[in-house]
C-alpha cells in the first residue's frame, strides 16, 4: 500500500467556541487529513458554519487556512463522495489521473518537524451535546529525503471597486498556482502573464470545460483551474514572473474572496 490511513491523536480543548488542537507527528507524507465530527451519542454533527477554520501549522509557519464551508466546497467541486460531519484537508490530489499527480503538493515532514491541526469550533448555539466531537485521520505515505514543495492553502481579499474589468495584480510571485477559487459575481476572467493572454473565459464557457475534466462548479465561484486536466505537475501555472494580471468582469462593485491553493519550491 503506498497510502495508509493513520488515526491522529486526540484533540486538546474540544470545546464549543474554541480552537481544538492536535499534534501531527513529523517524519510521513501528508496527503489529506479526515476530520469526522458525528457525535457518538446523538444524530448532531458540526455543519460548515460550525468550523470557523482549520489551520496547519508548520514550525511556526501557518501553511493552510480554510473554513469548514471551504473545506465542503473544494471536495464537492472534485465530485468527491459526500457526508454530513467528516471534512477533507486536501494537501496531495486524490482526484489526479497519475500517482505522481496525486502526489504533487503533498505535505513532505521530517521526525524534527513541529506540526498542529488547530480547528476553531463556533459557540454551542442550538446544538445539544454538551461537547463537539472531534476525531481525525490522515492518509500518509512513506517519509521522502527532501521536501522540495511546499503546499499553501490560503484566502486573499480582491477589492473590485468598479463595474467591469478590475485588476488583480498583487498576488505573490515564485508559487506554482494549482487551483483559484474566486468567490465572486464574476462572468468572465482574464489572465495575462508578462503581457501575453494565457487564458481568457466567460463563466458559462468556463464551468463546461471544467465538467468536460469532471469537475463540478460550484455556486457563487469562478474556478481558475489549470489543473482540472489531472496533470497537477505538468499543467501548474507558474508564477515567477516580473507581471501578472488576473482581469475579473464583475456586474457591479464587490470584495471578491480568492482561495488559492499553490506549491513553493522550497529546496
Amino acid at each position: 500500500m503506498l497510502r495508509i490511513p493513520q488515526k491522529l491523536h486526540s484533540f486538546s480543548a474540544s470545546e464549543w467556541d474554541s480552537i481544538a488542537n492536535v499534534r501531527l507527528m513529523g517524519g510521513s507524507t501528508y496527503h489529506e487529513i479526515v476530520l469526522d465530527t458525528n457525535s457518538q451519542t446523538s444524530s448532531e454533527f458540526l455543519s460548515p458554519a460550525d468550523i470557523e477554520h482549520v489551520k496547519v501549522i508548520l514550525n511556526g509557519d501557518t501553511i493552510l487556512t480554510m473554513t469548514g464551508a471551504q473545506l465542503k466546497m473544494i471536495n464537492a467541486y472534485k465530485g468527491l463522495h459526500e457526508e454530513d460531519g467528516i471534512y477533507i484537508i486536501p494537501f496531495g490530489d486524490r482526484s489526479a489521473n497519475m500517482i505522481e499527480s496525486q502526489y504533487f503538493g503533498a505535505l513532505v515532514t521530517f521526525p524534527t518537524d513541529n506540526i498542529s491541526l488547530e480547528v476553531k469550533i463556533a459557540a454551542k448555539g442550538t446544538h445539544v451535546d454538551a461537547k463537539p466531537t472531534l476525531e481525525g485521520q490522515a492518509w500518509v505515505s512513506a517519509r521522502q529525503d527532501a521536501r522540495i514543495w511546499l503546499p499553501r492553502v490560503r484566502t486573499l481579499n480582491f477589492v473590485a471597486s468598479a463595474s467591469g474589468e478590475n485588476t488583480l495584480d498583487t498576488l505573490p510571485r515564485g508559487p506554482i498556482i494549482q487551483k483559484m477559487h474566486i468567490q465572486s459575481a464574476a462572468t468572465r476572467l482574464v489572465v495575462r502573464r508578462e503581457r501575453l493572454e494565457v487564458f481568457d473565459s466567460t463563466k458559462s464557457i468556463n464551468n463546461f470545460n471544467l465538467k468536460q475534466w469532471g469537475r463540478d462548479p460550484q455556486g457563487g465561484y469562478f474556478h481558475f483551474d489549470p489543473t482540472a486536466t489531472g496533470f497537477n505537475g505538468a499543467d501548474s501555472f507558474d508564477t515567477a514572473v516580473n507581471e501578472l494580471d488576473f482581469i475579473l468582469t464583475v456586474p457591479a462593485p464587490e470584495t471578491a474572496r480568492v482561495l488559492l491553493h499553490s506549491v513553493e519550491r522550497v529546496a
